[in-house]
């Protein structure tokens, strides 16, 4: 678990990922975007007070 939420920290933190760069431009504004990020924000939390 903690090695899936690194990788997806190194990931973002990456500035070299094009993909990345794509993605946020594309969904930036995006409703579902904000959805997954809350969702995403919500379960790291809530893995860092279970560690």
């Amino acid at each position: 678990m903690r090695r899936i939420i690194s990788s997806s920290l190194l990931l973002l933190e990456s500035p070299s990922s094009p993909f990345l760069f794509q993605f946020l431009s594309i969904n930036f504004a995006s409703p579902i975007f904000w959805q997954f990020f809350l969702y995403f924000s919500d379960f790291f939390f809530c893995w860092l007070e279970d560690y």
